[in-house]
């Protein structure tokens, strides 16, 4: 299953929080996802990125999660995997530098 989740950590250009786009194969609801983050440390998923140019995902291999900086996580499928992608590209275009 497909999940956004925002982590309370630094993002590559010092935001103070940000998202990774990931799929836990193991978890068939969220409920599933919230049982493997709290039982393990760290919880191997696949990244996500997807192309501004083409809107296509790329695989960007796996990645181990550690709970303790999890803040949301949001299921990904469907009709919201594609409003949330639509509300980043607003942002980003309209976005300022600081």
């Amino acid at each position: 299953m497909r999940f956004l989740v925002t982590m309370n950590m630094p993002s590559f250009n010092n935001n103070l929080v940000h998202q990774v786009n990931v799929e836990h194969a193991a978890s068939k609801t969220l409920e599933d996802f919230i049982t493997a983050l709290t039982d393990n440390d760290f919880v191997l998923v696949e990244e996500f990125y997807r192309d501004p140019t083409t809107g296509l995902e790329n695989s960007r291999g796996q990645l181990a999660l550690n709970y303790r900086f999890v803040g949301k996580v949001k299921i990904m499928n469907g009709e919201a995997f594609q409003n949330t992608q639509l509300k980043r590209d607003r942002y980003d275009n309209n976005r300022k530098s600081a």
